[in-house]
């Protein structure tokens, strides 16, 4: 596989269509002693490209789109772009919102469900918390139960 020397190629479409393939979007309880929370990490598959490619790939995306993708490692070599930074996941999220809201079979509404506290600090996206999540602490689209930190 390779990436393509025209990054340009490389439209909100493409991005959609390969987070829809090789992304996820995970959500994970964290329990500490004085308050719980949900740590979220959005990241996208690309065992098969060169560390080069990938790496001029993240460039591309941060000066295009003000995507912060980093690179995450699986042995020596990169196996996946990240963020976990949920201002991030929005920027990403906000670029492919239209196919999101226009081609997502409900099946795969996972991967687009930033699941959010009631009692969350600051901005809430409940565009993006596509089981109503964040109302009830009860996260539908993940069948978890995140209540507990209500």
């Amino acid at each position: 596989r390779i990436i393509p020397n025209d990054l340009s190629l490389i439209t909100p479409l493409v991005l959609y269509f390969w987070y829809l393939d090789d992304g996820y979007l995970s959500a994970r309880l964290i329990k500490r002693k004085n308050s719980n929370y949900v740590r979220k990490q959005l990241g996208i598959a690309l065992k098969s490209y060169s560390d080069e490619s990938i790496l001029k790939l993240i460039d591309y995306l941060k000066n295009k789109y003000s995507l912060n993708f980093k690179p995450k490692k699986v042995g020596n070599k990169i196996g996946w772009i990240t963020m976990d930074n949920k201002k991030d996941m929005i920027i990403f999220f906000d670029l492919i919102k239209e196919y999101i809201d226009n081609i997502t079979p409900e099946s795969l509404n996972y991967k687009f469900c930033l699941f959010e506290l009631p009692q969350t600090r600051g901005e809430t996206f409940p565009e993006y918390n596509r089981c109503n999540c964040f109302k009830t602490g009860i996260c539908k689209c993940r069948n978890k139960d995140f209540s507990v930190c209500i």
